[in-house]
């Protein structure tokens, strides 16, 4: 996951920093040298940058959960296990209708952030749920939204603890994530086998 990241993390900047480069203004304040976007152009050069990271952890996310899957059936899982994405095109394309519907809610004056923050853990079994049964991305995202309404109580919880366990991660320098977001994510991939009656092997030491 942290190879994920940090290589995300790379091409975003690098791709944000390109966009500055060719679609950015400059100009000098009091002898310093700046460069800001602005412009119908710089805002379309980003917006597809944002659009390319979100494919990207698309992607990222239908490798990962492809391997927690395995876990969670009992399979033999190596590092390639978490290289072989399955459904990926509907994982995609769910990735972009939630981050569409989610900038657009982060929009609204006061309440946007808390909207935001509402949809993540709506959408929360969606990548689990076409991963695991091979759905279309509306029609997972709906049955993903589906197993919160079963069980809302524990979806909740799950919810906060993974994020307040990705947060302690992310806090520590961001070496935390190595442990702290695998850790997560099999926490969503757990709770969404026992909501919806599914599949959990037994830890084997």
């Amino acid at each position: 996951m942290l190879v994920y990241g940090l290589a995300l993390s790379i091409i975003g900047g690098a791709a944000y920093f390109l966009v500055l480069s060719v679609l950015g203004t400059s100009s000098s304040v009091d002898g310093s040298f700046m460069v800001s976007a602005t412009g119908f152009s710089a805002m379309l050069g980003f917006a597809l940058v944002q659009l390319v990271l979100q494919i990207l952890f698309a992607v990222v996310q239908a490798s990962f959960f492809s391997g927690l899957l395995d876990i969670a059936d009992g399979k033999p899982v190596e590092i390639g296990s978490f290289f072989k994405p399955r459904n990926l095109g509907q994982v995609v394309l769910a990735g972009v209708i939630i981050a569409v519907v989610s900038s657009v809610l982060s929009l609204i004056p006061i309440l946007g952030g808390i909207l935001s923050i509402v949809i993540g853990f709506l959408v929360m079994f969606a990548v689990p749920v076409i991963v695991d049964r091979g759905l279309p991305a509306v029609d997972g995202i709906k049955e993903g939204f589906a197993l919160i309404q079963k069980d809302f109580g524990n979806s909740i919880l799950v919810y906060i603890i993974a994020a307040l366990i990705s947060f302690v991660g992310a806090c520590l320098c961001g070496v935390g994530l190595l442990v702290a977001a695998p850790v997560a994510a099999l926490l969503v991939v757990n709770a969404y086998r026992r909501i919806s009656g599914g599949q959990v092997a037994p830890l084997t030491p």
